[in-house]
């Protein structure tokens, strides 16, 4: 009797922007867990949040790739939780008046990233970075 066992292997995809998607959050959208997200330079106005994922972010080169926030105000450039993500390469610009990143509960790696312009409206004197929760 032969038994033949069927092993199902998962594999990360390479997803490139604006190459695949017109913007970072549509990659995000679109990636399973373990996926790259490739980002070549530009600005990019959008919001960014990523939940439930195992992603890799990365720029070309942080000089040259900046995400930048919609709106002033209370908003945030990049919202993560219970996610496990790698960011390198990236710039990220509150505008003056946003938050440049908040952090959930997960698991982060940021490398070669710089915050610009990163303020927390509800606190005076401002934030680049708002980590909640944790162990």
């Amino acid at each position: 009797m032969l038994l033949v066992l069927a092993v199902a292997t998962a594999f990360a995809d390479d997803i490139a922007v604006p190459g695949q998607y017109a913007t970072i959050q549509g990659a995000i959208d679109a990636a399973q867990s373990g996926d790259v997200i490739t980002i070549a330079a530009g600005d990019y106005v959008e919001a960014l949040a990523i939940s439930n994922k195992n992603l890799t972010l990365t720029g070309v080169d942080k000089t040259s790739v900046r995400v930048v926030s919609p709106q002033l105000g209370d908003d945030t450039v990049l919202w993560m939780g219970d996610a496990a993500v790698m960011v390198s390469n990236i710039s990220l610009d509150g505008k003056a008046s946003s938050r440049c990143a908040a952090l959930g509960q997960g698991d982060y790696n940021f490398t070669s990233v710089t915050f610009l312009g990163c303020a927390d409206p509800s606190q005076s004197g401002g934030a680049s970075l708002h980590v909640a929760g944790g162990d």
